[in-house]
Formats: C-alpha cells, structure tokens, sequence
C-alpha cells in the first residue's frame, strides 16, 4: 500500500495495485481512495480477461485514466494547501519569539534585542520623570508579563490602547523578577541603529 500525506491534512491511499496496463488486454485489480478534508471518493476496477468485449476495456481503461488524473490533482491540491499563509507564519514566529523571551527572562538576560506579539493586561499611567514614557502591561503566550516603556519623547503615543488589544513590538529587553521591562520601542534619533516600534490594529509607532 502507498500512502501520501500533506501537511495540509490531504491525504489518499492507492493499494493492491498489481501493475496497470492500460494500452494491454488487461487491467490488474486495484482500488484508488482519496481523502480531502471532507469528502472520500472510491473507485474500485476489476481484473478483464482478454476474452472480454472490447467496449468494456475501453470503459475500464477510460476509468483508469480518470483514477491517475484525480491522483495527480489530488497531489497539486495538496501542495497548494500545505503552503503556510502569512496569518499561519505570524503566530509561528509569535510562539518562537515568546520563547526566547522566556529563556532570557528564566537566564536573567538583559540588553538584547527581542520581537513579540502579546495581549495588553494593563495600562499603566504615563512614566513623566526625566524622558516620558508610556507604559502598560503585555501577556505573551506562554504566560510572561512585560513591561513595555514607550519613550512618546521620540515616538508616537500608541493611541486609545485598551487591555484585550493586541500588541507587537521590537524593543530592547532589561530583566527584572517581574517579568522584564521592554524599552527602546522607537527609532534610533542618532541612525546609527534600527531601533524599535510599537504596531496595533495594523499601525506602527516608531
């Protein structure tokens, strides 16, 4: 038995196939099942001795080629929906990123740069000595709060945020037995470095 599996969740079986000989006299037994999501066909084709009418062959050989023709579709099909689409490689790259969050937090790290998306558990008021700040309180997936410190001297306020929104950003990471602080989420005013931003609802502030 031959079985081929897609990422996407298709999948078909071809078995007892003996050999299939469709410009011959003779088609050997076989049975062709596909398996797509949520549908299943079946074609099932039986054994012709050469005394049989010729009409029948030609049938039987007809059916034959629909049998390949589905399998090849079938393969192309399957290819196509095991592409990750952009949603799917966004919360890849979410949970990768919360891990290495969590890692620097569990190994007290500080002063790297790090990328996540969270969901805002609290808004916190503004930080107002020496440069202001804006600051709120960020969940990530694996449980980790952070502190996000958005310096609105350089950037941006991140307007009408509200806990339950989510959030992304880019920022440098300084650790504390709290979770960590995330600072840095603006533009660097000298060029010398990418920097940081804050994006929600599809807004970036930097």
């Amino acid at each position: 038995m031959v079985y081929l599996q897609r990422a996407s969740g298709l999948a078909f079986f071809v078995d007892e196939i003996g050999g299939l000989c469709v410009g011959q006299h003779r088609l050997h037994a076989s049975r062709f099942t596909l398996h797509a999501s949520r549908f299943t066909l079946h074609a099932s084709f039986f054994t012709l001795g050469r005394g049989a009418p010729m009409i029948f062959r030609q049938r039987r050989r007809s059916r034959a080629l629909v049998v390949v023709a589905l399998a090849i579709v079938a393969l192309v099909l399957g290819a196509i929906l095991s592409l990750p689409g952009r949603d799917g490689d966004r919360s890849q790259a979410s949970e990768t990123s919360a891990a290495r969050l969590q890692a620097a937090f569990d190994a007290r790290q500080s002063d790297i740069w790090v990328e996540a998306t969270g969901e805002v558990v609290r808004v916190l008021p503004d930080d107002l000595e020496g440069s202001r700040h804006q600051r709120f309180i960020v969940r990530l997936r694996t449980g980790q709060t952070l502190l996000v410190a958005h310096n609105i001297d350089l950037a941006p306020r991140v307007a009408l945020l509200s806990p339950g929104d989510e959030v992304s950003f880019r920022g440098e990471y300084a650790w504390n037995a709290k979770g960590g602080v995330v600072h840095w989420t603006h533009r660097d005013p000298s060029g010398r470095q990418v920097g940081g931003w804050i994006e929600v609802n599809g807004r970036q502030y930097r």
